[in-house]
This record gives structure tokens, C-alpha cells and sequence, in this order.
């Protein structure tokens, strides 16, 4: 006796098998691919002082 295979679940297969494959293929092509990043400037942004010279307090209101 021979087995009928079912269609559907061959095409099911075939299906999972080309989403694994094209998923892939796009994971490995970001692994390889040149990275692309910013480079951070060499010098520092300006700030008007080098330490903060206000006054610190706590402000509290009726609720506490």
C-alpha cells in the first residue's frame, strides 16, 4: 500500500521553510554588513560653568 501524502501540509512546510530561509538571509546580511554609527564630536559642548552655583532647596507645598 502506498501513502497519499497531504498536499496541504507539504505546502505548509514549503512555506515555513522560505520564511526561515528569507528571515535568515536577512540576519545574516545585518550581521555582516558595515555598522553605522555617529561618531561623537572630540570636543565637549560649551557650558557657562564648570560647576552649578545656585542655591539648592527643597520646595514643599501644604500636601507636604
Amino acid at each position: 500500500m502506498s501513502r497519499v501524502l497531504d498536499r496541504t501540509g507539504i505546502w505548509i512546510g514549503w512555506a515555513f521553510f522560505a520564511d526561515l530561509t528569507n528571515a535568515l538571509a536577512l540576519t545574516f546580511g545585518y550581521m555582516f554588513s558595515r555598522s553605522v554609527t555617529m561618531q561623537y564630536p572630540d570636543k565637549e559642548k560649551w557650558l557657562p560653568y564648570s560647576r552649578y552655583r545656585g542655591h539648592h532647596f527643597l520646595k514643599r507645598d501644604d500636601e507636604g
